[in-house]
C-alpha cells in the first residue's frame, strides 16, 4: 500500500464513494477497496476495529449473504460514510403508483403500511 497523503485518502474514499452511487461498484467490492487501498489492514484486523465478525467482512466483500444495516454502517463509518438512499435515474413521478390508487385496485396491504 502506498503511503497516502490526507487528500489523497479522501478523493480515494471519494471516488470510491461515487462508483457505488452511480453502480460501477457494489459495496461488497467498495468495502475491499476502502480496507486495501485506504487503510491497508487485513481482513482480521479490519474486522475487529469495525467490530464485527470476520465472516461477516469475508461474506460482504464477496458479495455473499444478507449484510444488515449495522454491519454495512460498521464498516462505512470510519472512512466517515453511512449508507442512504440515492437517486439513480431521472423518474417519471407520474408513474409513482399511490395509496389512494392501491385502493381503486383493491389491493390489500397491513395497517402498519397505512
Amino acid at each position: 500500500m502506498k503511503n497516502l497523503t490526507l487528500e489523497e485518502r479522501d478523493q480515494l474514499i471519494r471516488s470510491i464513494g461515487a462508483a457505488v452511487a452511480d453502480g460501477s461498484l457494489d459495496l461488497g467490492g467498495a468495502v475491499k477497496r476502502l480496507r486495501l487501498e485506504v487503510t491497508g489492514l487485513k481482513q482480521a484486523t479490519f474486522a475487529r476495529m469495525c467490530k464485527i465478525s470476520m465472516r461477516a467482512l469475508n461474506h460482504l466483500e464477496h458479495g455473499d449473504g444478507n449484510p444488515t444495516l449495522a454491519t454495512l454502517e460498521a464498516v462505512f463509518k470510519p472512512f466517515g460514510l453511512r449508507i442512504g438512499l440515492v437517486r439513480i435515474e431521472p423518474i417519471d413521478l407520474r408513474s409513482v403508483v399511490t395509496k389512494t390508487e392501491l385502493d381503486d385496485f383493491g389491493f390489500d396491504y397491513p395497517d402498519a403500511r397505512t
